[in-house]
C-alpha cells in the first residue's frame, strides 16, 4: 500500500462525491459494499446527505457520480490487506473533512437485505 496514492484517491473521492450535491448541506456519507457474485464483481452505493434545520438533521439522498466508482475501485485495490474490503463508509462534512472506513464484512445491501439498518435509515452525522 503507497500511502500518498491512498490519500490522493481519498481526496479525490472527496472532491467528486461532494461535488454531486446540488443543495444545501453540511455533513453527507457515501456506503459503498462490493463483492464478487456467480464470478462477476457487484457494487452498491448509498449516498446521503444531510443539513441541520431548526436543531434537526434532514436528509436526502444523492446519486454518485461514475467517476466514484472507478476511484473507490482503485481505493479498494491500494488498500487491500491482503483482501479487499467489502465495506467502506466515506464520512465528510463541508468544511472538507473526511473519515473512510473498511469492513470485510459480508455486504448487506447486495445480498438483499433493505432493512432500516441496512440503509442506515437511523444514521446521524458525528463530528469528523
Amino acid at each position: 500500500m503507497n500511502a500518498e496514492t491512498v490519500i490522493d484517491l481519498q481526496n479525490r473521492i472527496v472532491l467528486v462525491c461532494s461535488g454531486a450535491i446540488y443543495s444545501k448541506w453540511e455533513n453527507a456519507f457515501v456506503n459503498v459494499e462490493i463483492d464478487s457474485i456467480d464470478g462477476e464483481q457487484t457494487e452498491n452505493l448509498l449516498c446521503v446527505h444531510f443539513c441541520k434545520e431548526g436543531g434537526k438533521w434532514t436528509s436526502d439522498s444523492f446519486s454518485a457520480p461514475i467517476e466514484s466508482y472507478d476511484l473507490f475501485n482503485r481505493l479498494r485495490a491500494e488498500t487491500s490487506d491482503p483482501e479487499p474490503w467489502k465495506n467502506c463508509m466515506l464520512e465528510f462534512d463541508s468544511t472538507g473533512k473526511y473519515r473512510f472506513s473498511y469492513s470485510h464484512d459480508r455486504p448487506r445491501r447486495i445480498y438483499g437485505d433493505y432493512s432500516d439498518e441496512a440503509m442506515l435509515e437511523h444514521y446521524i452525522p458525528k463530528p469528523l
